[in-house]
């Protein structure tokens, strides 16, 4: 079964580009309501030494019976970011490069699509971070588009 286009910023270029039918401001629906990609963010465990890698892992998963396409407006699909007391400390596309193009993630039904990140306890300025609490944020870029929120989660460096 096609993938549908759902809402996004571009509706007449998507329109005109990939001949799709988007509805701005609406999310996905089918037969059975608005679809419902589930999202989670994970980590390799919940408290690491100072200087131990974090891996992290971004998640979504398509429950429906219809394949879910999101348009993004480059290649890159997710992101991770390390926060401290409201304070930004990593980001993992910071020192990523990725194409300037309209970019389709496809979600088919049942289908789980895993994104994988590895932060090596570094801020932004590549300095060493120091123990305590921190919130790790997963993003899947265009997400949106079906009213899916990032997702958090707490580690903490002893």
């Amino acid at each position: 079964m096609p993938g549908r286009i759902v809402s996004s910023p571009w509706p007449a270029l998507l329109t005109l580009l990939l001949g799709a039918s988007i509805c701005p401001g609406r999310p996905l629906a089918s037969a059975d309501g608005p679809v419902a990609l589930r999202l989670e963010v994970s980590a390799d465990g919940p408290r690491y030494a100072v200087g131990e890698a974090v891996r992290l892992t971004l998640a979504v998963t398509n429950p429906g019976r219809d394949a879910v396409s999101l348009i993004t407006p480059s290649s890159q699909h997710y992101e991770f970011v390390v926060w401290k007391v409201g304070e930004e400390v990593w980001r993992w596309s910071a020192d990523q490069m990725f194409l300037t193009v309209l970019s389709r993630l496809t979600i088919l039904p049942g289908e789980t699509r895993t994104f994988t990140a590895e932060w090596d306890q570094r801020d932004r300025a590549g300095r060493r971070v120091g123990p305590g609490d921190y919130l790790v944020v997963g993003t899947l870029i265009g997400g949106e588009q079906v009213r899916l929120t990032p997702r958090q989660l707490r580690i903490t460096i002893r």
